[in-house]
């Protein structure tokens, strides 16, 4: 059986007052996401032994990502943390596609508010934008449409070996 890995789950989003206008976007260079939740519990004791009281998901969900220069989706997130604007938040497995020929593959998606924004900045190494997300009610799983596109966000294409020009 194959491992699951991380490099194959990406973070996509999208404003959510932007649903009718844009397609969710890749944030490039994806170090690592953490998807934690949980459950709080009350114990109650009776005679006839414990009874619990389950209380609702919590979550416990954030993203680091080395800051490209003139980042669109940064930037956008950047704002949305700024101007508390809700966030649609897909995480989806590239190598997990809806059975046929969809162009869909198995995803989780959020609608979030960002709760926390940080940039650090190393003299020596890359700069890092890390956030922390406060998920609205409880995330949905299903299947979302991954370009070839998003899916290649930092690819460069293949070049052959002649002389390049503007007509090809």
């Amino acid at each position: 059986m194959a491992l699951k890995k991380g490099i194959d789950v990406v973070l996509l989003y999208r404003l959510l007052d932007k649903q009718s206008e844009e397609d969710a976007k890749i944030v490039t260079y994806q170090t690592e996401h953490t998807l934690g939740m949980s459950r709080s519990t009350d114990a109650t004791e009776t005679k006839d032994g414990t009874a619990q009281n389950i209380g609702a998901i919590e979550y416990a969900f954030s993203s680091t990502a080395l800051y490209e220069r003139d980042s669109k989706t940064i930037k956008m997130l950047y704002d949305a943390f700024m101007q508390n604007k809700e966030v649609e938040v897909w995480a989806i497995d590239k190598l997990d596609p809806q059975k046929g020929d969809t162009g869909k593959f198995a995803a989780k998606y959020f609608q979030v508010f960002i709760s926390n924004y940080e940039e650090s900045a190393a003299a020596e190494d890359n700069v890092e934008v890390s956030i922390e997300y406060a998920v609205q009610m409880v995330h949905q799983d299903g299947y979302a449409t991954l370009t070839t596109e998003q899916q290649n966000a930092v690819q460069y294409a293949f070049t052959d070996t002649k002389k390049q020009t503007p007509e090809g």
